[in-house]
């Protein structure tokens, strides 16, 4: 009797903690962690070198934050994170340090709703355990770290989850409404989260079957009523600055393709031959060959619409590889490897030790995640609301493609589920069933060999690897610290040794900290081939530095972009994409007469190089010179007779 008193009393510990101390408690293990983690990270050379997504929201923030608040396009990617950067940035400036500190606030208040959550799914015990593995799961705080949106997903659906619970607990009309809006939020920074719907609706008729069937739609009215005061206002702006009927976003048939075409065999996203994956530019390529194919001006919903299409004749014509590739985005979704795209978890652990460390990952807690949905399936109420939250977020990414960070709102149900199956068991020991515990490890073991399984094939790591070290070095580089540009550029020839702008991009790097001779790899050369070595060497040089300048022009660096171009140009006379992009970005300057001079030079080196030739009209027509503006269109229509831009710019010149 005294020793089951002794346990009660220990059980009883947790609930002699006031539960306002215990949060607090809570909320300073997790700021105290990513403080930590942010001292770490602070001289890491991509902290203030944005690229890809998060120059690009870094950028639009600026736009935004400088007076640009409605803009003048139909917003393409989801519009929430910018204008939270931007608000930041009207308060304390351009700071990205300030942007992380509060990111990491947010993110240590998400263990707080982790917390909640498992509270009133399960109880106090359960919310504690998960939130405690929240703290420590260190892909949660590596993304709060970012500039990106993916926190912001995670701590609203969160946020949405929480009162979507208290609203069915309390049955009281203003928490639908609550919830809606929490979920509109929500949207705004993720536009697959308008797949959960419906998934939302089962689980209002599923709990109110019995009794309540009107009321389960009144709510879900409610709800949706919420939805649509945060989301209407954006669909009005879209139409009203674009002419068009856009929801949130017109990027979601690009997506959709992206993801389910033939030439996709990993799941991932992938760089189509459409043009380039940069998002500065993905929204143009995608809307310019749609435009080329139908052969006519597209509205943003409509490129959308076309992609869809794309997208819809492939899985229709090849069901059977499709099928394979929806099982391929399926088994990546659930394997423990977090699959990158800006940057990458694994190879940012050289900057920080907490990475390094052997904290909580997603090859451990999907296992147990997975084994405590089993255990508590039969669960309605909160429980219910959160599997099939998981099912159909699932659902929503593996429709297009994985990335790490799509996957990341499933961890919070994971969490909780996981914390319930350590609890379960703890509870079987302290009653001494252990045959249900030896049963439960059975699926335990399957599911961890299903989670950690090895699908990512060495192609995809070695491109990820020298991807890496190529951004790096090449940041390194505008930076000046030549040595370490030299080093990163050294390890991407281990890694790919027929990689050439590798070679050029050390061999510069050599050249910038007083070396005069070239790379080993240049003097065997030089010596098998005298004659041609140093043409060959001269023109992979000078697209080391067109590379440097396009860096440094998505980063709206022009000044050094021109000076990165000038020197491929000294490098390379001939070559012409060097005298193309110096001319594009004198157009961008507004520097007419310089960037004809570059496009004509451009257009002489590659007589079918249409784009000069389409740059130097719209500078013709620029300068008024309609004359020249005609010549260069017809230009483009002797080269590429069904060239449909073309056409359509020409036409407008004889319809004045």
């Amino acid at each position: 009797m005294k020793a089951k008193k002794k346990l009660a009393d220990k059980r009883d510990i947790l609930s002699k903690i006031p539960e306002p101390y215990l949060l607090i408690g809570l909320f300073l293990l997790a700021l105290v962690l990513r403080m930590i983690y942010l001292a770490e990270i602070r001289d890491n050379p991509f902290f203030e070198n944005l690229i890809l997504d998060p120059l690009a929201y870094d950028t639009w923030a600026q736009q935004i934050s400088k007076g640009d608040w409605i803009g003048s396009k139909i917003f393409y990617q989801s519009p929430l994170y910018p204008y939270f950067l931007a608000i930041i940035y009207r308060i304390f400036g351009h700071n990205l340090f300030a942007v992380r500190v509060i990111q990491f606030i947010i993110g240590s208040l998400n263990c707080i709703l982790i917390y909640l959550i498992g509270k009133k799914a399960f109880n106090p015990r359960v919310g504690l355990l998960a939130a405690l593995m929240a703290v420590f799961y260190k892909v949660f705080f590596f993304y709060e770290g970012e500039i990106n949106k993916t926190f912001l997903s995670v701590f609203l659906i969160d946020l949405t989850l929480l009162t979507l619970i208290v609203a069915e607990e309390k049955a009281l009309n203003r928490f639908w409404v609550l919830s809606g809006i929490f979920f509109g939020f929500t949207i705004l920074v993720r536009g697959n989260y308008l797949l959960v719907l419906p998934f939302v609706l089962l689980w209002l008729f599923v709990v109110s079957w019995e009794n309540q069937k009107k009321q389960a739609i009144k709510n879900f009215l409610y709800l949706l009523l919420g939805t649509a005061i945060i989301i209407s206002p954006v669909t009005l702006r879209n139409y009203l600055v674009g002419d068009d009927f856009v929801l949130t976003t017109s990027q979601g048939g690009q997506n959709f393709f992206i993801g389910n075409n033939p030439f996709n065999l990993t799941g991932g996203y992938m760089s189509t031959d459409l043009g380039r994956g940069d998002p500065k530019f993905e929204e143009k390529d995608f809307r310019r060959k749609a435009e080329d194919i139908v052969g006519r001006k597209l509205k943003p919903s409509e490129v959308s619409n076309f992609w869809f299409g794309q997208a819809m004749k492939f899985i229709r014509s090849q069901p059977g590889a499709y099928l394979s590739l929806l099982g391929r985005k399926f088994l990546l979704f659930w394997n423990k490897v977090e699959v990158s795209d800006n940057q990458d978890v694994r190879h940012f652990a050289r900057f920080s030790l907490l990475l390094r460390s052997p904290l909580l990952i997603f090859g451990i807690i999907a296992p147990l995640g997975l084994l405590g949905i089993g255990l508590a399936l039969r669960r309605k109420g909160a429980v219910l609301l959160l599997n099939l939250f998981t099912l159909a977020y699932c659902g929503s990414v593996v429709s297009f493609f994985i990335f790490s960070r799509y996957r990341l709102p499933v961890v919070t149900p994971l969490l909780i589920f996981a914390a319930y199956a350590i609890l379960w068991w703890i509870e079987k020991l302290k009653q001494g069933r252990f045959r249900p515990i030896i049963i439960s490890l059975l699926p335990l073991s399957a599911l961890t060999l299903f989670v950690n399984a090895n699908l990512n094939s060495s192609d995809s790591s070695v491109y990820h690897d020298s991807w890496f070290h190529q951004n790096l070095g090449l940041t390194y580089f505008r930076n000046a610290e030549y040595q370490k540009a030299a080093e990163e550029f050294k390890k991407v020839i281990e890694i790919m040794e027929n990689y050439n702008l590798a070679y050029s991009n050390s061999d510069i790097s050599r050249k910038e900290q007083g070396y005069d001779e070239d790379s080993k790899a240049f003097q065997m050369d030089l010596r098998l081939d005298p004659a041609g070595t140093n043409a060959r060497m001269n023109w992979l040089h000078a697209d080391a530095y067109i590379e440097l300048g396009l860096l440094s022009e998505q980063q709206e660096d022009y000044p050094q972009a021109i000076t990165y171009y000038q020197k491929a140009i000294a490098l390379s006379p001939e070559n012409f994409v060097g005298h193309y992009n110096l001319g594009v970005v004198y157009r961008k300057l507004r520097y007419v007469n310089r960037a004809i001079t570059e496009f004509k030079k451009a257009s002489e080196l590659n007589p079918d190089f249409i784009p000069a030739y389409m740059n130097l009209a719209r500078c013709y027509k620029y300068q008024g010179d309609k004359d020249q503006a005609i010549r260069m269109y017809q230009k483009v229509l002797e080269i590429d007779p069904g060239f449909t831009l073309a056409k359509k710019e020409l036409s407008l010149f004889f319809s004045d």
